[in-house]
């Protein structure tokens, strides 16, 4: 059986197992940022909500429930909203 050709020092690898090795290094630097991740959720300290206070009230009787809102872009101290259950999904 021929000898296999050697690739000269120093040189990149080519072919198949190339991209198998760059893979496999991937998925491991993947795996550390996701360790360091976790890791790092894991030691953040719990979130303390305060009391729920109103901020505003829609004056549109048709609006009985908003499930986001959104200043206009266009149109500068006019608000979106929209609606998404126990009605028609609806945006006023």
């Amino acid at each position: 059986m021929p000898e296999r050709p050697r690739r000269p020092e120093g040189g990149t690898p080519s072919g198949p197992h190339a991209f198998v090795r760059i893979v496999a290094i991937a998925l491991d630097l993947l795996g550390l940022w996701c360790g360091a991740v976790w890791a790092g959720a894991a030691e953040s300290p719990a979130i303390r909500y305060g009391p729920a206070r109103v901020l505003a009230t829609l004056a549109n009787p048709a609006i009985d429930e908003s499930s986001g809102l959104a200043c206009s872009r266009r149109y500068p101290g006019v608000f979106w909203t929209h609606n998404d259950s126990g009605d028609d999904p609806r945006l006023f």
